[in-house]
């Protein structure tokens, strides 16, 4: 995983936030990205953000209409952040 300088936004990381990054990989099928890798310096808040939008996309009662938007806003989320560079 690398950033937008090439750099890897991993390197580095406390035991915990490699645990996090390691979970959210095997959940995901893919590394951190977007806001997740802005989360890591709380890898707690990074887990559990990330599970909820796993939860509202693929677990809830939530209608597939709700669902969507609950993922649109996801993606808003991380437009945003790039758009704050």
């Amino acid at each position: 995983m690398t950033n937008d300088e090439g750099r890897d936004p991993t390197s580095g990381l406390s035991a915990e936030q490699q645990h996090a990054v390691e979970e959210f990989t095997r959940l995901r099928g893919v590394a951190p990205f977007g806001p997740f890798v802005d989360l890591l310096p709380s890898p707690e808040l990074m887990t559990r953000v990330s599970a909820l939008g796993e939860y509202l996309r693929y677990r809830s009662a939530l209608s597939p209409r709700l669902s969507e938007f609950a993922r649109s806003e996801e993606h808003t989320s991380e437009l945003r952040s790039h758009l704050n560079l």
